[in-house]
């Protein structure tokens, strides 16, 4: 193949020096120059290429199915992300839309007990019908039709939990219960 292009550049040159074409009579030095050019170098190489075409090409497949291996490997990697995105995303929105309130609550009027501390309660909206409002800390919670009536029913819930826990021998009360009645006791006592 190199031999050929050789012999090629060799008959094209001698057809231009012909010719009376006056850019090819400026680089008339230039084209001899390229006349003595060695192209046994190229033909042998050319030939070394021809031989080891098999090993070549082999390596050339396992090549391209490695970078197809990566790259489907990242594509479905991305498409998890994409899914867990447009999952958290839906989640926000939900969570924006649902109407979310904090009420302190600083008294039992007219029950006869009294806040220690002011109790925080998260009221959120669960349907168009229906509403929880939650003491986190002592995990109480209760709903109504609006807010105010499930906060008025989450401190009447406090009071009775509060009550009956208090009754309970300590003994008899399970890890989760002493802990619910110990945050209980911090912000609630019954007045003397």
């Amino acid at each position: 193949m190199g031999k050929r292009i050789a012999d090629d550049f060799e008959r094209f040159y001698e057809e231009e020096r012909q010719s009376s074409r006056p850019p090819w009579a400026d680089m008339s030095e230039q084209a001899e120059k390229c006349l003595h050019i060695s192209y046994e170098g190229f033909v042998r190489e050319e030939e070394e290429r021809t031989e080891d075409w098999s090993s070549a090409l082999t390596q050339a497949v396992v090549k391209a199915m490695d970078t197809v291996e990566v790259r489907l490997r990242k594509n479905s990697r991305l498409n998890a992300l994409e899914a867990r995105i447009r999952e958290l995303e839906a989640k926000l929105a939900e969570a924006v839309t649902r109407e979310c309130l904090v009420v302190p609550i600083i008294s039992f009027v007219p029950e006869p007990f009294e806040c220690l501390k002011e109790i925080k309660v998260v009221v959120q909206q669960v349907d168009d019908e229906e509403f929880t409002a939650t003491f986190f800390e002592a995990n109480v919670n209760a709903g109504g039709c609006h807010q105010q009536e499930a906060v008025a029913n989450l401190k009447n819930l406090l009071l009775r939990r509060l009550e009956f826990l208090s009754a309970q021998p300590p003994e008899k009360l399970g890890k989760p219960l002493k802990k619910q009645l110990a945050v209980l006791q911090e912000f609630i006592r019954r007045k003397e």
